[in-house]
């Protein structure tokens, strides 16, 4: 696991590796836009559809699909948090009835993913992700207030209320 591990951060690297802006844009659009959407098609619109088209339980399928998803990944050590990441990522899906909500979430975050790391590289964070809002109480702030107002937006759908697909 280790190894396959290192593999994917040597990949990643490899991706992320331009710290120009035209590194940064590329990045964006590829690492984010184009994988962000390219995987919601696959994992909600494909699997996750599937799995709910033969009548499974939406919870079932959403789970099973961000298990899949996690998996798939190669990602051994951040497994848990990736697949509870997909889930949202079902759950926004199963609740909007839109691929493009979905979508939407994973490609932002894809790139903020993106942008952290450009700004790592061009040292503006000393810690990365660990670094992240430690400085500003408005950045911690700002995420609070974004995480209730998610929340609050899709409370019903998650727990039951939302439209089958």
């Amino acid at each position: 696991m280790r190894s396959m591990e290192n593999n994917a951060a040597a990949l990643t690297d490899i991706l992320l590796g331009d710290t120009s802006v035209w590194g940064l844009i590329s990045g964006i659009l590829v690492v984010g836009v184009l994988t962000g959407v390219g995987e919601e098609a696959f994992f909600r619109a494909g699997i996750q559809k599937a799995l709910t088209s033969a009548r499974m339980n939406h919870h079932v399928a959403i789970w099973i699909t961000a298990f899949i998803f996690s998996a798939i990944h190669f990602q051994f050590f951040g497994f848990f948090p990736r697949m509870a990441l997909g889930a949202l990522f079902g759950y926004f899906y199963w609740s909007s009835r839109s691929l493009w909500v979905s979508a939407l979430a994973h490609a932002l975050n894809n790139s903020f993913v993106v942008v952290v790391t450009w700004l790592e590289k061009n040292g503006h964070l000393n810690n990365g992700f660990d670094s992240l809002g430690s400085d500003s109480l408005w950045a911690v702030i700002g995420s609070l207030i974004l995480a209730a107002g998610c929340l609050i937006l899709f409370w019903k759908p998650l727990i039951g209320y939302g439209k089958k697909i």
